[in-house]
């Protein structure tokens, strides 16, 4: 709903500063085009778009009649363009808008009218597919690919290494069944906690996330473990080295964060760090021969 509330907010301030008829007439063709097209029941229970544009719909002959297929973001941004316009035509307008808090920062400069024809929308379309989960970020480009694609590597391994936590927490067999059972349970609730964090951290900075598991299979590091049977020691041993192969992983992607002086991602790789370490001294210490 916030692209609606942002053009009615605007039609409304824009009423009240008496700015030129194609300021509110722009505002008025994007809410409608957003209610119509974005949300289609929207626009009934609103009140706005009650009379159908003849020049939006088409006459079938078999008597059906049908919207155009038009994405929706682009009609959208079309309108906006155009809205962005009559705004650098009344610069005062635009700076009192700023100010309340009701409109969005646009571009300084003068943008030509946008026609609605089949090339435009495509380019709009393209461009609104690529730039679509582009989040605002100093740092460089090259430092948010690298990054990313680093945090995509781990959170592939994460979430692997909790399966085979998990898994050998299920399958824990012997004397020291307990004991295991609840460190290995304990140990996966920590690795859990790590995914929503390096995911979000990665969308943060403007970089992709984990989409399917699929995904997750063709990028982890830990192998997986689909033994009937494996003995209590020799999960402890097997989870000793995944994780310190973790820990090793994450050293390296704090390396490419001091590079590019990503302290945040930098900062939260060190809690991760130490989370590891003690897995591992835990896993160790259980391991031993006595």
């Amino acid at each position: 709903m916030f692209a609606y509330d942002f053009f009615e907010a605007v039609f409304d301030a824009g009423a009240e500063q008496n700015v030129p008829r194609g300021f509110t007439k722009a505002c008025e063709n994007a809410r409608c085009c957003f209610t119509r097209y974005c949300y289609p029941g929207l626009a009934e229970h609103i009140g706005v778009c009650r009379e159908h544009d003849e020049n939006s719909i088409n006459n079938r002959d078999d008597g059906r009649r049908e919207r155009p297929q038009l994405h929706s973001g682009a009609v959208v941004l079309i309108q906006l363009l155009r809205l962005n316009y009559c705004l650098i035509e009344n610069h005062q307008t635009r700076k009192n808008l700023l100010a309340a808090g009701r409109c969005i920062t646009v571009r300084q400069a003068p943008v030509p009218a946008v026609e609605m024809h089949p090339a435009n929308l495509n380019e709009v379309t393209h461009m609104l597919q690529r730039t679509s989960l582009t989040t605002p970020t100093d740092l460089s480009e090259k430092a948010v690919q690298d990054i990313s694609k680093a945090l995509l590597g781990l959170l592939s391994d994460v979430f692997a290494l909790y399966l085979k936590t998990k898994n050998f927490h299920w399958h824990m067999s012997g004397s020291h069944f307990r004991d295991y059972h609840l460190m290995l349970d304990d140990q996966s609730v920590q690795i859990l906690a790590m995914t929503d964090a390096i995911a979000e951290r990665a969308r943060k900075i403007g970089g992709p996330s984990l989409r399917s598991i699929g995904q997750i299979s063709r990028l982890q590091r830990v192998a997986d473990n689909d033994a009937e049977y494996v003995k209590p020691l020799d999960m402890l041993a097997e989870l000793l080295d995944d994780n310190a192969t973790l820990t090793s992983s994450m050293r390296e992607i704090h390396s490419l964060c001091d590079e590019a002086n990503d302290v945040a991602t930098a900062s939260l790789l060190e809690n991760w760090i130490d989370e590891s370490e003690k897995r591992s001294w835990f896993l160790f210490e259980c391991g031993r021969d006595v």
